[in-house]
């Protein structure tokens, strides 16, 4: 995934501004992973954290696991999106990590290249307003404390 100039734009644009504009062009909804998966979109206006993960990604089935049961406690809901992955693999990797929330298919990573998304695995934490609140990307230790520690700003 190549962050081109244009991708750099769209990024700052959304750091100031809300990330469910009126007209739905940033957030659309994606192919679901899942048979009882709400529509992406359900989740605008609604805080929520939003993970971007890919198959080919090591450091991502470790933050999947991490992230669940983060997941688990907050009352917030948790999002995945498998960028540039293919479903079957995508599924494989759900049921591997045992992950439980909802998750989405951006085949080609068009909906991540909008947002930003720079690389994976990423976090995004959406506030109620639809800006983002805050981000994370890249692993090496899982930002728990943080991440929760955001949720709780936004959610009180």
């Amino acid at each position: 995934m190549r962050l081109a100039f244009s991708q750099i734009t769209w990024f700052v644009f959304l750091w100031g501004s809300a990330f469910w504009p009126a007209d739905g062009r940033l957030f659309r909804d994606l192919p679901s992973l899942g048979k009882d998966t709400p529509a992406l979109t359900s989740y605008k206006g609604k805080p929520h954290v939003l993970v971007f993960w890919a198959v080919w990604c090591g450091p991502c089935a470790a933050e999947l696991r991490e992230v669940e049961r983060v997941s688990r406690t907050e009352k917030i809901p948790f999002v995945g999106i498998a960028v540039d992955s293919s479903e079957k693999q995508a599924r494989r990797m759900v049921e591997r990590t045992g992950i439980t929330f909802a998750n989405y298919l951006d085949y080609d990573s068009a909906f991540a290249d909008t947002l930003g998304i720079s690389g994976v695995p990423s976090l995004l934490l959406i506030d109620g307003n639809g800006r983002v609140a805050w981000s994370y990307t890249g692993y090496s230790v899982f930002p728990e404390q943080e991440l929760r520690k955001q949720i709780k700003k936004i959610t009180h």
